[in-house]
């Protein structure tokens, strides 16, 4: 089986901007603590994630005012069965918290 060249369908002469060191600014600019570097926690911290979309909305203009596409993570990536052990949550608790970073985005 070939992999494709891509892992996302890009436009032909676009250029896209991409996020990056999220975690930093919630840690150092905002305050907030990741336990396990863990920022899907974040999603049942209305200021929080009021924060974050304020990050979202920032980077989502700058891509705007210049003709970019914009490539955003999600915040799901600790949500998984390992990372949940770790963090106390169960197989249920880690759906939910799941879905809450897909509504998010």
């Amino acid at each position: 089986m070939s992999m494709p060249s891509t892992l996302f369908p890009r436009l032909e002469g676009l250029q896209y901007l991409t996020e990056g060191g999220k975690e930093t600014e919630v840690m150092y600019r905002h305050g907030y603590l990741l336990r396990e570097f863990a920022m899907f926690e974040l999603m049942d911290n209305p200021a929080a994630v009021d924060d974050l979309k304020d990050m979202y909305q920032r980077y989502l203009e700058v891509a705007v005012r210049h003709g970019f596409g914009a490539l955003m993570a999600g915040f799901d990536y600790r949500a998984s069965s390992d990372w949940g052990d770790k963090l106390g949550y169960p197989a249920e608790g880690l759906l939910d918290m799941q879905q809450k970073c897909i509504e998010f985005l």
